[in-house]
C-alpha cells in the first residue's frame, strides 16, 4: 500500500496488487464499511482515478470506491506491459479479478459496477465472464455499437452543416464542438479542478498518465460482437444517459435495454448532460446511486 491520506472514518489509498501477471493500482477511497464500488473508466486507457474528487460526495459517503487504472492505464502503465494483451478479452479477465480481490478484502461482499463509456462495455464483458462477484452494473454512456453510433454521429453532424471525408477517423473534436461530450460548457474547468483537487497523481506521475493514453490508444485492439448482441444479463442493469451525449448515443443505449433480460432495469436519463453526467449534474447522479444502486448493492 501507497499514499495514505484522508480523514478518520475515510480511507483514501493506491494498493498495488498483481493482476493478470503484472502489477496493478487501484485507488481505494470513501466508506471502508460501504459495499465495494469498483469504477470501470474509458477510454481505453483514460482512467478517473485522478478526478476521483470531482465526484458525488455521496459515492464515497455511501460506498468503499475502487479506482481500477486498468492493464496500461495511469498508474498501471509499464513498458513491461505486452501490448498484446491490451483486448477486451484479457481486461474482463482482469477485472473480475480485481472485483474478487476487492469483495474478498473487505467483508467478502459482491461488488457493484460503475462502468463509464469503454468501462461500461468491459463491464458487460466482466459480468459475461463471471457474474458471480457481482451485485449491479451501474453503465454511464453505454456503449452499445460502434458502427452505429458512428452512423448517428455523422448524421448529426451533417444536419449541423458539417460534410466530413468519408473515412474520417477521429470524430471527437467534432462533436466536442457541437456540445455533445459536455453539454454544460463549464464541464473542462470543473475537470481540471477536479484534477488539482483529488491529489490522487502528482507530478512524477504524469508523463504515466499520458504514455498510458498513447499506449493504449495505439496497441488496443476491439474484439468480439458488440454489446448490442448481449440479450440476457443476470444481475440488475441501470443506464444513466445524457440526452445530449453523442459519443454514446441515448437512442443506442435505451433500445438494448429495452430488449435486454435482467433481474431489473432502470433507464435514468440526465437532461442536462452529455458524455459526463456525473460531473455535469452531480446533484442528480448523487441520488441515482444513493436512491437506486445503494439499495442494490447493500442486498447481497
Amino acid at each position: 500500500m501507497v499514499d495514505t491520506w484522508g480523514t478518520r472514518g475515510v480511507i483514501s489509498r493506491w494498493v498495488r496488487w498483481e493482476i493478470g501477471g503484472i502489477d496493478q493500482h487501484v485507488l481505494l477511497r470513501g466508506n471502508p464499511q460501504g459495499p465495494p464500488l469498483l469504477v470501470l473508466h474509458g477510454g481505453p486507457g483514460r482512467p478517473l482515478s485522478c478526478l476521483a474528487g470531482g465526484f458525488p460526495r455521496e459515492m464515497e459517503a455511501r460506498f468503499l470506491v475502487a479506482h481500477w487504472d486498468q492493464r496500461g492505464a495511469g498508474r498501471s502503465w509499464s513498458p513491461r506491459v505486452p501490448p498484446e494483451t491490451l483486448c477486451p478479452r484479457r481486461l474482463a479477465e482482469d477485472g473480475v479479478e480485481v472485483a474478487r480481490r476487492l469483495g474478498s478484502d473487505f467483508g467478502g461482499r459482491k461488488v457493484a459496477l460503475l462502468g463509464h463509456s469503454w468501462g461500461s462495455e468491459l463491464g458487460v464483458g466482466m459480468i459475461l465472464r463471471d457474474p458471480e462477484p457481482f451485485s449491479a452494473l451501474l453503465g454511464v454512456g453505454q456503449v452499445v455499437d460502434d458502427p452505429r453510433a458512428r452512423r448517428t454521429q455523422r448524421a448529426f453532424l451533417a444536419s449541423r452543416g458539417l460534410r466530413l471525408p468519408r473515412r474520417t477517423g477521429d470524430l471527437y473534436g467534432h462533436l466536442l464542438r457541437f456540445g455533445g461530450v459536455f453539454h454544460r460548457r463549464s464541464t473542462p474547468l470543473l475537470l481540471w479542478k477536479a484534477f488539482a483537487a483529488s491529489r490522487t497523481y502528482r507530478l512524477r506521475d504524469l508523463p504515466g498518465l499520458l504514455r498510458g493514453a498513447w499506449f493504449s490508444a495505439r496497441h488496443f485492439r476491439f474484439q468480439g460482437p458488440p454489446v448490442a448482441s448481449v440479450r440476457r444479463l443476470p444481475v440488475p442493469v441501470l443506464l444513466a444517459q445524457g440526452l445530449h451525449d453523442l459519443v454514446t448515443p441515448p437512442g443506442l443505449a435505451h433500445r438494448w435495454l429495452r430488449d435486454l433480460e435482467a433481474p431489473r432495469k432502470d433507464w435514468i436519463p440526465f437532461r442536462a448532460s452529455g458524455h459526463f453526467p456525473f460531473f455535469e449534474e452531480p446533484e442528480a447522479f448523487g441520488r441515482v446511486l444513493e436512491e437506486r444502486l445503494l439499495p442494490l448493492a447493500e442486498a447481497l
